[in-house]
């Protein structure tokens, strides 16, 4: 095969001519998403060695969302005011304290409520900076592949994560993986530092947002990022239950590692089927495939089952969350992008928190009810196929 020829197999599935603003973005992404992928399925495992129980895992993650809800808006506002690009940098600071306090629960737990806090403070600047770049910024034609690009080389990064995270808590413990992931931190601020500043200093009335997410028009969107309530079950229940069946941190490290691996390449591939016409169509099948990754966990006994439930869940998610955030950054590009994030990530939020609440319940009332909690979070993935394209075509 020549080199034109596999050039045009790479159009295919990369996006080949970025704007550098992306390009800066990739490098940042990749290399935060190796030092989050360091610690962060192995944050209820930490906080289950601390004493908290089940329940109080998933409300400390709950809770953290339900902060982020109600401080939305007053991120809108920096991140208008400040910039996208300097909303950015000034997350940064805030993700480091989130694991400085993490560490330091072992010495006090009233340090578990400033986590809280300062993740949610975290999430609010980086994800609403992160969504304003990528849709100021990429092209729109290659939207969907460019987003997966992204995804693919962020999951790239984070499959060397667990597995050199576990190594790291079975060779010298938690500290040491803290103060490694905090420095990597650092680093991926250096592509950020390039980025021209682009912001819109104009006001952002507090409850303006809140009284957009009763707005009928919005019900259909709203409902489809409430869906996203499902990922506490991911994030908080998923480790703590494969960590029982397992019984060793390095292994589950190794298994999430070796998942992510594989989702790779189908991240480049839902990205082109998303380009080229089959964007609704990946949505409902992701949609299906998360719910069935979820059915299947309840299931689960063994540690190849946990791996192929681990895998199917990662490879459903990107085959509905590419095609749902290329919706997203459609409707970012038809207004001002702050505004517009706002409304999707305050009904993530507020998804997640009531997921949790009712999540904590059926944990109190059922103890090892993991099986109750995976078949929830399989209904709430359902409403992901609410989403509305505003394009009204099956095209990117």
């Amino acid at each position: 095969m020549n080199h034109g020829a596999i050039f045009h197999r790479l159009e295919h599935y990369l996006a080949l001519h970025p704007e550098p603003q992306v390009k800066s973005l990739f490098a940042a992404t990749a290399i935060l998403d190796f030092a989050t992928a360091l610690v962060s399925v192995f944050e209820p495992l930490y906080l289950y060695s601390l004493g908290y129980s089940v329940p109080q895992i998933i409300l400390f993650f709950g809770f953290s969302y339900l902060v982020q809800f109600f401080i939305m808006p007053l991120g809108g506002r920096i991140c208008r005011r400040g910039g996208y690009e300097h909303t950015l940098l000034y997350s940064s600071p805030f993700l480091v304290l989130y694991y400085l306090f993490f560490y330091a629960m072992k010495f006090d737990h009233a340090f578990l409520f400033a986590a809280l806090i300062v993740g949610a403070i975290y999430r609010t600047l980086y994800w609403l900076s992160h969504h304003s770049v990528f849709a100021s910024w990429s092209h729109r034609e290659s939207s969907s592949r460019e987003f997966s690009n992204l995804w693919a080389l962020g999951t790239l990064a984070a499959s060397l994560g667990p597995v050199f995270g576990g190594a790291v808590i079975e060779w010298v413990g938690y500290p040491t993986l803290f103060v490694v992931a905090v420095l990597i931190i650092l680093v991926a601020n250096l592509p950020l530092l390039r980025l021209p500043d682009c912001y819109v200093p104009q006001p952002l009335p507090y409850w303006k947002t809140f009284r957009r997410l009763l707005e009928k028009k919005e019900r259909r969107r709203v409902l489809a990022f409430f869906g996203v309530g499902e990922r506490i079950a991911f994030i908080a229940v998923w480790p703590l239950f494969v960590v029982s069946i397992l019984q060793d941190t390095m292994a589950f490290g190794a298994l999430i590692s070796l998942s992510l691996l594989v989702t790779t390449a189908a991240t480049l591939y839902i990205g082109r089927v998303c380009d080229t016409g089959g964007r609704k169509l990946a949505l409902r099948g992701g949609t299906l495939l998360i719910a069935g990754s979820y059915f299947f966990r309840a299931i689960v006994t063994g540690g190849f089952g946990a791996f192929l439930s681990d895998a199917w869940y990662r490879i459903a998610l990107r085959g509905t969350s590419i095609p749902l955030n290329a919706m997203m950054y459609d409707d970012l590009r038809g207004g001002e992008p702050v505004e517009r994030v706002l409304l999707y990530e305050t009904a993530s939020a507020i998804g997640r928190f009531f997921f949790a609440v009712i999540a904590a319940a059926v944990f109190w009332l059922w103890p090892n009810a993991w099986s109750a909690i995976f078949i929830m979070a399989a209904l709430f993935s359902l409403l992901y196929a609410l989403m509305e394209d505003k394009r009204g075509d099956d095209s990117c």
